[in-house]
């Protein structure tokens, strides 16, 4: 028969997402007890464990704690411009996204590399937009995405920001690419 250490009690006291609430799991050898996780989940876990920190919270909690932090940069994948800045990206570089890439990424339109290789160098340089309404616009449309080329716009403003309507400064070569891409 294996002698029993003797233990003070822990019923009562809280370790990380642990909740001592009943003292000593009989049919054990080692010094346990039953605790509830922060999320109501029960179960016994050893006392050397709470103590150390090894056992922080039930699995289910400890698998979301897990998700949240591993992998976590800036909390932004779902938002506008987190979308703009991945739109902006395809536009120049996807040739497979044809319906925008032959406007960008085939004439020779790029994403300065700050940019390219991060999201919040991209966001803290160019923000959020004032509204829904507005998205990501070149202000001058022969030349990359960059620092002082980028505006927020609404649609009117891009419709008028076109490079139709400044023919006389489209390189000759462009306009010839421009125009056999398009069956111009």
């Amino acid at each position: 028969m294996i002698a029993r250490r003797t233990a003070t009690s822990l019923k009562g006291q809280k370790f990380n997402h642990w909740l001592v609430i009943a003292d000593f799991d009989p049919d054990h050898q080692k010094l346990r007890s039953l605790c509830r996780c922060d999320c109501g989940a029960e179960k016994y876990v050893e006392h050397s464990h709470l103590k150390t920190g090894k056992s922080k919270s039930c699995r289910k909690c400890s698998a979301k704690i897990v998700a949240k932090t591993t992998h976590q940069t800036h909390n932004m994948s779902g938002t506008k411009v987190y979308r703009a800045w991945q739109s902006m990206k395809t536009r120049c570089y996807n040739e497979k996204a044809e319906s925008c890439y032959k406007y960008h990424g085939a004439l020779g339109i790029r994403v300065c590399p700050e940019w390219l290789n991060s999201f919040e160098t991209f966001y803290n340089e160019v923000g959020n937009p004032p509204t829904k309404y507005h998205t990501i616009d070149r202000k001058d449309v022969y030349k990359d995405y960059e620092l002082g080329n980028v505006r927020w716009a609404t649609q009117a403003e891009q419709m008028s920001n076109l490079r139709k309507h400044y023919p006389e400064l489209f390189p000759t070569k462009l306009k010839r690419l421009f125009r056999k891409i398009n069956n111009l």
